[in-house]
């Protein structure tokens, strides 16, 4: 469990360093899953389409939990008060 935590502690720290200079990275890894898609030879099944909307919710659930990225979710706090705090 100690080693969960350290690891934890750890991911925390490099989002942390990295806040402001990870948004360029959306388009980069848009286009690599567009690039995926079409690089399927046929329409997945809606099986793959559940699968992708379950591990997106769990990767959700598992920062809100732990890194507190999506810590304006949990204190009533809007995303505009959050972006003004962040300016001053």
């Amino acid at each position: 469990m100690r080693a969960v935590m350290a690891a934890t502690a750890a991911l925390d720290r490099v989002i942390a360093e990295q806040r402001g200079a990870l948004f360029p990275w959306v388009p980069v890894c848009m286009a690599m899953g567009i690039g995926l898609y079409f690089g399927l030879s046929r329409e997945p099944e809606a099986v793959a389409y559940a699968g992708v909307v379950a591990g997106s919710f769990l990767l959700t659930v598992l920062a809100w939990r732990w890194s507190g990225a999506l810590g304006f979710l949990d204190n009533g706090s809007s995303a505009q008060e959050i972006a003004v705090r962040a300016g001053q």
